[in-house]
């Protein structure tokens, strides 16, 4: 039953950071590149089980999209520790979404 708690609060954390960060990507992007055709869509969220790293699986529009998004990472997490209220924040790695 213990690891089933522990397995449900991760899963809570994904959704959580899924949902945030979708928002707070989406107001960077319309804020500061209004005028490119840039679409992100935040498809996977892994946290380790200690909670401390989430993977944030992305399908982007362009590789200029993602890899604006990776050079921002910090104020990403800056924002979302912000709208989020965790003891730790974890640390939020962005890869590309590959299907299959």
């Amino acid at each position: 039953m213990f690891v089933d708690q522990k397995d449900q609060r991760r899963k809570k954390l994904e959704h959580l950071i899924h949902q945030e960060i979708a928002q707070v990507l989406y107001h960077i992007l319309c804020s500061e590149h209004s005028k490119e055709d840039l679409r992100v869509t935040v498809m996977e969220v892994h946290s380790s089980k200690d909670l401390r790293k989430a993977d944030v699986f992305l399908s982007t529009s362009s590789p200029e999209a993602f890899n604006m998004i990776r050079q921002k990472s910090a104020k990403i997490r800056f924002i979302l520790a912000k709208r989020v209220s965790l003891r730790r924040m974890p640390e939020i790695n962005f890869l590309p979404w590959a299907e299959g």
